[in-house]
């Protein structure tokens, strides 16, 4: 009987024990769900804050240009600032050009608030100069305060190459202001 009172109370004891288990199994794993949930939320919130930290630094920075992005568009009817560069910089870097534009044309740009519209004036230059006065002119370009494309770029050089007297020939874009 003594035995019999053992083992029913190991019995007792087992299952107790495999209940408390199994209730403490499915207790572990809520916890660890939730923990695993707050985790993945924490990390997605940090990861927008840095975004937004991003977008506040970004949308910053357009409006301290916006002045200068209107800045780099001269009015479609008075581009000879543009125009006085282009000779300083030929003049500064020994080249020799020639400069022909042709008229405005109406792109579907715009920009700022209210929208100003964008147009584009293409132009031609043809330069007389070595290679590396000419390297020195696109970079004196690159640095222009105005918005300038380079379309197309030809150098014919002499029977000695390009480090002697080449003809170069440019076709750019200006973007400017339609001041209509």
């Amino acid at each position: 009987m003594v035995l019999l009172r053992s083992l029913a109370a190991i019995v007792a004891t087992v299952v107790v024990a495999s209940v408390l288990v199994v209730a403490l199994r499915a207790e572990i794993r809520k916890v660890a769900s939730a923990t695993h949930d707050r985790n993945r939320l924490n990390a997605v919130l940090e990861s927008r804050n840095r975004v937004i930290a991003g977008l506040a630094t970004d949308f910053g920075r357009i409006r301290d240009a916006k002045p200068a992005v209107a800045a780099a568009l001269p009015p479609s009817s008075n581009i000879l600032e543009f125009v006085g560069a282009l000779e300083s910089m030929a003049s500064k870097d020994s080249i020799t050009q020639s400069v022909h534009f042709e008229g405005p044309t109406v792109s579907n740009l715009s920009f700022g608030s209210p929208p100003v519209a964008i147009d584009t004036v293409g132009f031609s230059l043809a330069l007389s100069g070595n290679i590396f006065t000419f390297i020195q002119y696109l970079k004196d370009i690159e640095k222009l305060p105005y918005a300038v494309k380079i379309d197309s770029i030809s150098i014919a050089g002499g029977a000695d190459g390009w480090s002697n007297v080449s003809n170069i020939a440019m076709h750019g874009t200006l973007y400017t202001k339609d001041d209509q």
